[in-house]
């Protein structure tokens, strides 16, 4: 008789053994349903209208919307020249990004700043601000002598529901 018959007839004849029964202080599993969480609000989308400087005179500008092998992405960019004051130019678009105080070096929360002003004779400031999908960068400066502080704004944004 093949080995593996023995085997099988061995284990037929072992006595069953029945299940344990359960203890007196053992609880039933119970399964608790609860309600999902509401999805998080999606973030308000930047809109470049929206972070034009009041007065401000564009001098050149151009816009792109296209799918590579991912999402849609569209993109605004433009630059621009305003009679006002850097220093007052530059308070714009830190209110605008959400910053507060006198950083004008680092990260603060979804905003990214750079000041590259020190012992040059221009003023520059970088202030990108990061949104869920997209996001929005703001170049600031005015040279030594000028009489127009310069704007140059880039978006980058995704068109597409998330996945």
């Amino acid at each position: 008789m093949p080995i593996f018959i023995l085997a099988a007839m061995f284990a037929l004849a072992q006595p069953r053994l029945a299940p344990p029964a359960p203890k007196a202080d053992t609880k039933p599993f119970i399964l608790e349903v609860r309600k999902a969480p509401a999805p998080k609000a999606e973030a308000k989308p930047f809109v470049p209208e929206d972070w034009k400087y009041p007065g401000m005179k564009i001098l050149s500008s151009g816009r792109f919307a296209g799918r590579g092998s991912g999402p849609i992405v569209e993109g605004v960019n433009w630059n621009a020249t305003v009679g006002d004051d850097y220093e007052k130019v530059v308070e714009h678009y830190m209110r605008q990004a959400g910053v507060e105080g006198a950083v004008r070096n680092g990260v603060k929360s979804d905003v990214d700043l750079i000041d590259d002003s020190r012992s040059r004779p221009v003023s520059l400031q970088v202030i990108t601000k990061w949104g869920d999908r997209s996001f929005v960068s703001m170049t600031i400066s005015r040279a030594l002598g000028e009489n127009e502080t310069h704007i140059t704004f880039i978006y980058r944004g995704n068109r597409d529901p998330e996945p």
